[in-house]
């Protein structure tokens, strides 16, 4: 088993590669991850010469999910690829604090709708967050949100970071 120094220095070798300006090295570098690691997600940057729409969105590049609400509270949680890797944490105006667990329901797309980001947060405090929006052509999702608990209590909310398309529908 690799010790901890050993994952940080292959993390940063493997970031190097993948942040490196050589396209060719990049993609025999994620290439290889995939095939080496069953069920990797690789998340990549949507492109100008995509086929169409996003059909699958997935968490942003740098896995750090950002949200701001017009009642005020700002959220932030992480995860790679359609996996949550940390609990919520949101921060109010007058400096509260909340946490809770993410669910997240993935993204998906029909022939009538565009594609959408869904997740529930069940804040520790009791209010279960229900989230569902719609990201705009650079991945910047736009939605609303309500307690599942109190369906009066709710939001619309946009993210401040980008989510990543990792699926092009047919044109």
């Amino acid at each position: 088993m690799a010790s901890g120094t050993q994952f940080v220095t292959a993390r940063r070798g493997f970031r190097a590669i993948v942040e490196s300006r050589d396209r060719s090295k990049r993609l025999r570098c994620l290439t290889a991850a995939a095939a080496a690691i069953p069920g990797l997600l690789v998340v990549g940057q949507g492109t100008a010469e995509a086929a169409g729409p996003c059909a699958l969105w997935a968490f942003p590049a740098d896995g750090i999910v950002r949200i701001t609400q017009s009642n005020g509270w700002t959220v932030t949680f992480t995860g790679v690829g359609q996996q949550v890797t940390s609990r919520a944490l949101a921060t109010s105006p007058r400096a509260k604090m909340m946490d809770g667990t993410v669910g997240w329901h993935s993204s998906w797309t029909n022939d009538n709708n565009p594609a959408v980001v869904s997740f529930t947060i069940n804040w520790s405090s009791g209010p279960q967050g229900d989230y569902t929006g719609t990201p705009d052509s650079n991945g910047f999702a736009h939605g609303t949100t309500y307690d599942k608990k109190n369906r009066s209590s709710k939001a619309s909310w946009d993210s401040t970071t980008a989510f990543q398309c990792v699926s092009r529908s047919a044109r």
